[in-house]
């Protein structure tokens, strides 16, 4: 019996089909959603036969052709399932790579936030994730990370650090301190810090552009856009700051606002997205 190899899923408002081939949701009407398990089974005129008691013929029609043209044009809906699953590595080379070449190490230095941005997944609204606490990584634990990486990972060509948090910038003691050991010991890492920008003063930005870190810093757009959900703990927006931080950046080096800066940007309801595009 040949039949789609596909996952149902019907909620409150919609059905849904997952395409394990092509690894596509997809949203479809009532029609389509139950005719699809004949598509290989039954011809177009069968099963219009058999479901006209229930959906009209036209839309029957419209929902079979569109079936079929979702197949031959777009390789959904194949009957085709894997006869087996193989590792592409061998247990040797598992070890082998998880020896030698463990691809980048983050450290969590801290869980505190500085602000209570609306949507954060530490803001408490998830009952799933952990909130924001006083906790922080101290260097006993951030010296045992580094030099477990920096023994596993003699042959990745592009060994990475990055520190995350809450805000990271409030453990920075620990950040230079990583930094400078991994200097020290002739490690060639690429550094990254996620930041929400309110907290580079002269010394974290010198520090930075003298070790080349990479900088992610959150900012979703302009002000009125930004400041909605990016909010300190007293409830005021962090646009300003951050602006103020990235002008002092590029003051203190071009080269490096240029090169090791990008934007982690969060597009919330109500969207504008012409007016975001146009202020990058």
């Amino acid at each position: 019996m040949k039949v789609p190899f596909i996952k149902k899923i019907k909620t409150k408002n919609f059905n849904y089909i997952y395409d394990v081939n092509t690894n596509n949701f997809l949203k479809v009407d009532e029609v389509v959603f139950e005719i699809v398990d004949d598509i290989y089974e039954l011809s177009k005129d069968e099963i219009i036969n058999k479901w006209k008691g229930r959906f009209h013929e036209i839309d029957l029609e419209r929902a079979v052709s569109n079936i079929y043209f979702s197949i031959e044009k777009e390789g959904l809906f194949s009957f085709k399932s894997p006869s087996s699953i193989k590792f592409p590595l061998s247990q040797k080379e598992i070890v082998e790579r998880l020896d030698n070449s463990v691809d980048q190490i983050t450290l969590a230095v801290t869980e505190q936030c500085n602000l209570r941005c609306f949507y954060c997944i530490y803001s408490g609204k998830f009952p799933w994730r952990r909130r924001h606490s006083s906790k922080t990584m101290n260097w006993s634990c951030a010296k045992r990370a580094i030099d477990f990486y920096l023994v596993h990972s003699k042959d990745n060509p592009t060994p990475a650090l990055t520190f995350y948090g809450g805000e990271p910038f409030l453990n920075f003691s620990l950040i230079k301190k990583c930094i400078t050991y991994i200097r020290d010991k002739g490690g060639k890492l690429h550094f990254g810090v996620t930041t929400n920008g309110t907290l580079l003063d002269e010394t974290i930005i010198n520090f930075l552009i003298k070790n080349d870190v990479r900088l992610t810093i959150s900012l979703d757009g302009p002000k009125e856009i930004h400041d909605r959900y990016r909010k300190s703990i007293q409830g005021n927006g962090s646009y300003d700051k951050i602006i103020a931080n990235l002008q002092r950046i590029r003051k203190n080096s071009k080269k490096y606002f240029f090169s090791k800066i990008g934007f982690n940007i969060v597009i919330s309801p109500p969207f504008k997205l012409k007016l975001i595009k146009e202020f990058f």
